[in-house]
């Protein structure tokens, strides 16, 4: 089972329940690999650290896979190495205004960095600063845009300067726009630890609310949206819970036990 946080098994508080924590741990009992799947880096897990498991957690919407016993990177989905560079020089070529910070892979806000240009555009972000021009000097698996302009209004005309150089997805920071691979998707990496778990596609199960889960409530087997999910996601799944307001994903997984 693949299962996202943030608006799927996390309330509006970003804290988890009694009841949805107890699920998972029987379903993990009953043998059943319940897998998270989230657009937060791999050192912003806090309310689920004590449930990751030891088979695998995706971060960055896809962009990395972890084992999540030392959060070690087992898999990850980065630009290649003179992707950042163009990439930045489009985003300027079309907002001058725009500052950047980037994550390159790993498991530890060491691995995160700010424009050292504008560091007091990022002053919610815990990151060293450093020059844009280190940026493809290991391997980048996020980059995020700030600007003076309203994200909403820029991230349309951002994708297609971008073409296929990036995807744009919206963060859940106001404000930020972040730039991933076209190859870094939750179903992709979902794909990968099915594959090292030995599950064949049909018998997964995948559970998100947003867009950045359309990829893998596709490719699962069976998908599954809580109730006050966005349009898309709801299109998407062949099945609707409980809204999230609700507890809908822990109702969800108790249904299941009953059938285990």
């Amino acid at each position: 089972m693949f299962c996202d946080l943030d608006g799927t098994v996390l309330g509006v508080d970003g804290s988890l329940s009694e009841r949805s924590a107890e699920a998972v741990l029987q379903l993990r009992a009953a043998g059943v690999p319940v897998v998270f799947a989230t657009g937060r880096p791999a050192w912003w897990l806090d309310p689920v650290a004590a449930l990751l498991g030891d088979a695998a957690v995706i971060c960055l919407n896809g962009a990395t896979v972890h084992d999540p016993r030392d959060l070690r990177v087992l898999a990850h989905w980065s630009f290649p190495s003179r992707a950042p560079a163009q990439i930045v020089r489009r985003v300027r070529g079309l907002d001058p205004s725009a500052s950047f910070a980037w994550e390159w892979a790993g498991a530890s806000e060491e691995c995160g960095r700010v424009d050292a240009s504008t560091p007091d555009r990022w002053g919610d972000a815990d990151f060293a600063s450093a020059p844009v021009s280190s940026m493809g000097t290991r391997p980048v698996v996020k980059i995020m845009v700030r600007s003076a302009t309203d994200t909403e209004v820029l991230r349309r005309p951002l994708q297609d300067v971008l073409g296929t150089a990036a995807r744009v997805v919206r963060s859940q920071t106001p404000g930020t726009l972040e730039l991933v691979d076209r190859g870094a998707d939750k179903r992709h990496a979902a794909a990968y630890v099915a594959r090292r778990l030995g599950v064949r596609r049909e018998d997964t199960l995948a559970v998100g609310d947003g867009t950045n889960d359309l990829g893998l409530l596709l490719w699962a087997g069976t998908s599954v949206a809580p109730s006050d999910s966005g349009a898309s996601a709801r299109r998407a799944a062949r099945i609707l819970c409980g809204p999230n307001t609700e507890d809908g994903v822990a109702g969800l997984f108790e249904s299941l036990l009953v059938r285990t």
